[in-house]
């Protein structure tokens, strides 16, 4: 009995040290803050954000590097900006807070241990003057872990709507896998 246990965890601790164990993590959150760009940074303050990822054992600093670099990603975001106020003509008009909800897939790379580059888009829900819409995002963003768990995400991310400009922003998040 003891001798089968002891030999279970001498395996789990080879392979573990070898690599044959994936050593990534699989979920990654992150918040953060918004910059607009364009037009709407004219309309809008820099906004903050919140989101989950989901890939299988890609997030985090690895040990090595996985076999295949490349990875199938999920995830889901909410942004908030806040309006902007102005004044034209002696007349002072306020931009409404503008909301999305963001649900996205798309791929994910790792050229090296501490850093992956991820392309994703999908539907986006946004609400802004008590008016919901559906809009389409896409958002590309890199990660730098800097510890096995912490890491930070510069990124552009665009949203489209019908009948109107898309809007950019930047982004840089704090993420923390587990």
């Amino acid at each position: 009995m003891y001798a089968k246990l002891l030999y279970a965890g001498i395996a789990f601790f080879c392979f573990e040290k070898a690599g044959a164990q994936p050593d990534g993590y699989v979920w990654n959150i992150a918040a953060g803050g918004h910059l607009p760009a364009g037009i709407f940074h004219e309309t809008h303050f820099p906004g903050i954000s919140a989101g989950i990822e989901y890939s299988k054992h890609r997030f985090g600093k690895f040990d090595s590097l996985h076999e295949n670099k490349w990875a199938y990603i999920l995830g889901s975001r909410l942004d908030y900006y806040p309006g902007r106020k102005e004044e034209k003509s002696g007349y002072s008009f306020s931009y409404s807070d503008y909301f999305v909800f963001h649900i996205s897939g798309g791929v994910m790379y790792n050229p090296v241990t501490s850093v992956n580059i991820r392309l994703t888009a999908g539907p986006a829900l946004s609400y802004y003057k008590k008016t919901i819409r559906f809009n389409i995002s896409s958002a590309l963003h890199s990660s730098w872990y800097f510890s096995p768990k912490w890491g930070i995400s510069p990124g552009i991310l665009m949203i489209t709507e019908t009948g109107a400009r898309p809007l950019w922003s930047g982004s840089l998040t704090a993420n923390y896998c587990f």
